[in-house]
């Protein structure tokens, strides 16, 4: 087996490939919001927010089977066993196919009670309204699969082609429904149907990659034996990914349950710019877990604790300056992104709160990592079921109470609480007297310096009179400037930038060496 300098560039290529792929989801997804608010209306665009908060609901049924599959699939490939595989990618295409036909159908038998009950008042015809959520089922029911095979091919080690196609999936979905949209029919309908017709070329191409990396179909056969152990190993890791979900999910519900039709449709703009934030969150993770699942297994608690904290200080560096910018500017934000003032009036404190919520759960995802590379899966479902009791009469009061914006609190309010419990438990159960050490040493400081920069920034820009464009751009040095005086302030961070520069300038010098050649 070949290893080294080229094994070693094949991770990086595929990790900064990880990176494009969410980034550019990420971007799509945000550049053609705009377009779909302008062609469609609030109202029909809260509904388009609705089906994402459905489509987020269906991923509950997933039982952890689509990280099952994963982990099964690198198992039998690693023995070089990969009937087994194939064996198994049978049995659960079996069983994502009977659920996916129960979501449609359960969903379209639904559609008018969901428009009447769940959904706020709406100028919108009631009976597009109903054709436009049956057609959520249908692309729910279409999509559902796709974990499947994604999931086998990271399990056969083939992320790229699952960085791919997620990447170029988000550009079919998005621009192509504006294209309709714009020379078709600007109608809620036409949305949704082009939404099938991308989830069903998406799911035909992610099968047909993951059965011809499997090396065909052939010999593949429904195995009950198969699928029952995999059952029983997926079920706490289940709960884990099924009580994540629902409090990720839980304020949406409340929300579009609560409100108008066209406040979910703010309050699903809101949500749609602070999740940019996980373009740094979700690559991060994927470095972090892997890498503390292996010193785990090498048994290195000392190295271990060193990247543990080091990781911290680098990504909230980074993480604490862009979301207290996004607070502080989350109006200019708006108005640069959808060109319309009273409605970046109306989102902006809501888009501001979820922003600060949102860089709280992603610092949780340090101890969160941390418990699954120790193999403690019960920590995190324990610690979800106690949010959930929290969050569940939170929200409910709140957004009683506030509505949209109560929904917002509540999810800041979660988060806040979520790090005190979390870390804390975390952290007495998997690195005993780290605590205080990690709260002061390594959170407190870039959340000090973060706020005090970037707050400071925005109190001069509002003593003066500057447009959007210009007071984002003095928000942009800000940030910078809190990053560059953090990564001064940590002093191993700087040593591993210099490490991260000197490798990734070597290998440039490497590769024109070899283009020369």
């Amino acid at each position: 087996m070949v290893s080294g300098p080229s094994s070693k560039f094949s991770v990086s290529s595929s990790l900064i490939l990880g990176v494009f792929a969410v980034a550019w989801a990420a971007i799509v997804s945000l550049a053609c919001v705009p377009w779909f608010i302008r062609l469609l209306g609030i109202e029909s665009y809260g509904l388009i927010g609705f089906y994402v908060t459905l489509q987020a609901a269906v991923g509950l049924l997933d039982l952890g089977l689509g990280a099952t599959i994963n982990r099964e699939v690198a198992r039998s490939a690693a023995l070089d066993d990969l009937d087994r595989a194939r064996r198994l990618l049978r049995s659960l295409e079996f069983v994502y196919t009977v659920v996916a036909i129960t979501v449609f159908v359960a969903i379209a038998f639904a559609a008018p009670l969901i428009a009447d009950k769940w959904l706020g008042p709406s100028t919108l015809d009631r009976a597009d309204m109903n054709l436009a959520i049956g057609m959520m089922g249908l692309v729910a029911a279409l999509r559902w699969p796709i974990s499947l095979y994604l999931g086998t091919l990271i399990g056969l080690q083939r992320a790229q082609v699952s960085y791919r196609l997620t990447a170029t999936m988000a550009t079919v979905s998005n621009v192509g429904a504006v294209l309709v949209l714009l020379y078709v029919d600007r109608t809620i309908w036409a949305y949704f149907v082009w939404q099938s017709a991308a989830a069903l070329l998406y799911v035909i191409w992610a099968r047909w990659s993951a059965w011809r990396t499997l090396g065909g179909s052939h010999s593949a056969r429904f195995d009950g034996g198969l699928l029952g152990g995999v059952l029983i190993r997926s079920a706490v890791m289940s709960g884990v990914a099924m009580s994540g979900l629902i409090l990720t999910q839980l304020d949406k519900f409340m929300v579009s349950s609560s409100t108008a039709l066209a406040d979910f449709g703010r309050y699903s703009l809101a949500v749609v710019l602070a999740s940019g934030l996980s373009v740094l969150i979700i690559p991060t993770f994927n470095i972090i877990y892997p890498r503390l699942s292996a010193l785990f297994a090498a048994g290195e608690p000392a190295e271990r604790i060193r990247f543990y904290r080091l990781g911290t200080r680098l990504f909230l560096s980074c993480l604490f300056p862009i979301a207290l910018s996004a607070f502080f500017y989350a109006r200019d934000l708006l108005l640069l992104w959808t060109g319309d003032a009273s409605l970046a009036m109306a989102a902006a404190p809501i888009a501001g709160l979820l922003c600060l919520g949102a860089a709280l759960n992603g610092m949780m995802h340090f101890p969160y990592a941390l418990q699954l590379a120790a193999g403690r899966t019960k920590l995190p479902l324990l610690i979800n079921c106690a949010m959930l009791a929290i969050m569940l009469p939170l929200a409910l009061v709140l957004v009683k109470q506030y509505g949209a914006l109560g929904g917002a609190i509540s999810v800041l309010s979660l988060n806040a609480i979520y790090v005190v419990i979390g870390v804390t438990v975390t952290h007495v159960y998997l690195l005993p007297g780290l605590q205080k050490q990690w709260m002061f040493r390594d959170v407190a400081p870039a959340l000090i310096v973060a706020t005090v920069i970037v707050s400071a920034g925005d109190h001069l820009v509002t003593m003066t009179a500057l447009g959007p464009v210009l007071r984002l751009a003095f928000a942009t040095i800000c940030s910078l400037a809190a990053t560059a005086i953090l990564l001064f302030v940590y002093r191993d961070a700087r040593y591993v930038l210099r490490e991260a520069w000197s490798a990734a300038t070597a290998r440039l010098r490497s590769v024109k060496r070899e283009a020369i050649s």
